[in-house]
C-alpha cells in the first residue's frame, strides 16, 4: 500500500461460489470414492476477511472481517 489508508468495493456472488464449491467437491469425490449426497450449500452467514501483508517478509500487517450482505 501506498498511503495509510484504503477503500476497496467488492460483489461476491453466491452462484458462482456454490458452482465452484460443487466442482471442487465433485472432483475430490472421484479422487478418493468418498459418496457424493445432496450438499446443503444455503452459503449463509458469510464474512469477508481482508489480509494486509509485507511482501517481503510474509508478515501479516493487518486484517480485518467484515459480513457479507445479501442485495
Amino acid at each position: 500500500l501506498k498511503q495509510k489508508t484504503a477503500e476497496h468495493t467488492v460483489t461476491v456472488n453466491a452462484n458462482e461460489i456454490r458452482e465452484g464449491l460443487t466442482k471442487f467437491l465433485d472432483e475430490a469425490a472421484r479422487e478418493t470414492d468418498a459418496p457424493r449426497g445432496e450438499r446443503p450449500l444455503a452459503l449463509k452467514n458469510l464474512k469477508l476477511v481482508a489480509f494486509i501483508q509485507h511482501d517481503s517478509t510474509g508478515d501479516i500487517l493487518n486484517a480485518a472481517q467484515v459480513d457479507l450482505v445479501a442485495k
